[in-house]
């Protein structure tokens, strides 16, 4: 088992992507061209004027292909559709461990995503994957982070070993 010390994860965020309804499917669509095949978290959503309202976070280590997946349809799509708020919005925010195995790089990932998920259920938001962990304390750093998302978050989160 890899131990992972006190760290700073960084993550770099890109501008909010707008969902757009595919006619006639039962599903959102989104501009796929940009999104890097890297690792990274991401977070389905909807803006209250400036802040974001999250609805999904989740983690993948290959970012384009995760979010393809999505695209084809899923529970994630059946939730969007019920959700009466507009714009719906993705956040993509890639993360860079660099030189680490991995089982570190996995790990790393699993901590921002559990942390992201305590910081928005700890903020009142109806999170579609919301699921109990045991807690283990960490501190995130983000760049450029959706407004809402404070730059600095001291979090508590799980990752699984």
């Amino acid at each position: 088992m890899t131990k992972i010390n006190e760290r700073i994860f960084e993550i770099k965020w890109e501008s909010p992507i707008e969902l757009k309804r595919a006619q006639r499917q039962r599903r959102y669509t989104w501009d796929r061209s940009n999104i890097l095949m890297t690792p990274g978290v991401y977070i389905f959503g909807w803006m209250d004027g400036e802040k974001l309202q999250a609805i999904y976070v989740g983690r993948t280590i290959q970012m384009k292909r995760r979010l393809n997946s999505h695209h084809q349809g899923d529970a994630l799509m059946d939730r969007l559709l019920v959700v009466p708020h507009d714009p719906k919005v993705l956040f993509i925010g890639y993360v860079f461990p660099e030189g680490e195995t991995e089982e570190v790089r996995s790990k790393v990932l699993a901590i921002i995503e559990k942390g992201l998920i305590r910081y928005y259920v700890a903020s009142g938001h109806d999170l579609h994957n919301l699921s109990g962990e045991s807690i283990k304390r960490h501190l995130i750093k983000s760049k450029n982070a959706p407004q809402g998302l404070n730059a600095s978050v001291s979090v508590e989160a799980r990752y699984d070993s």
